[in-house]
């Protein structure tokens, strides 16, 4: 299991780090099915910077599945500003049931044939995240969207029932104090297998009355 690190309100300068999850070369050679896809669709819209192989895998599809050990696989994970999937198509792979929620015509079209030719148990939405609501529980993720307080409002939105885990920044700590004026939650804090950066779970959320 991934180590606890601490809690919201203590400092998050730490040193520590994670154990990369196992996966399998079948896992692997669809990763690079998924990277391969990437590299082609880039040379006509522009979906995010990748170089080599290596790279891509460290930073994308690692920094993707260490969610794994925090998310319920009986609940669907609802990737919001999914982009150009991460890390909603890595965790598919993984063998998740994954809805992504993207808002932009050419990245959703990029996405739903990803999730054709890997074969995954996925959808997409082309839809803005503030019109997504979903009557069952279920984990939002996200990374590299917007600030905390944005994400929470997001996630209220999308279920009553739901557990945010987001993927941050070194700005966290400064997003969680701002994040408390206006939200009620618990959170726990990790620390990123992949670089300085954190992982927030977020449950238990409620809107502070007025």
């Amino acid at each position: 299991m991934i180590p606890l690190l601490y809690s919201y309100f203590m400092p998050l300068k730490v040193n520590k780090s994670l154990t990369p999850p196992i996966v399998s070369r079948e896992t692997i050679d669809s990763f690079k099915s998924y990277y391969e896809l990437l590299y082609r669709w880039n040379k006509s819209i522009s979906l995010m910077k990748i170089s080599n192989w290596d790279e891509f895998y460290q930073r994308h599809m690692i920094d993707s599945i260490q969610l794994c050990e925090l998310i319920d696989k009986v609940v669907r994970i609802i990737d919001i500003g999914s982009g150009a999937g991460i890390p909603g198509i890595p965790l598919s792979i993984m063998g998740y049931n994954v809805t992504m929620v993207e808002s932009t015509l050419k990245k959703t079209t990029f996405l739903k044939q990803s999730i054709n030719s890997l074969k995954l148990n996925a959808h997409v939405i082309s839809d803005r995240i503030e019109n997504t609501n979903f009557n069952e529980p279920v984990t939002v993720t996200a990374r590299a969207l917007t600030s905390l307080e944005n994400l929470l409002s997001y996630m209220e939105n999308v279920s009553r029932e739901t557990v945010g885990i987001f993927l941050k920044g070194k700005t966290l700590e400064n997003e969680i104090v701002k994040a408390k004026k206006e939200w009620l939650f618990d959170s726990q804090i990790y620390n990123s297998i992949t670089g300085d950066g954190y992982i927030i779970k977020v449950t238990n959320l409620k809107r502070k009355s007025t």
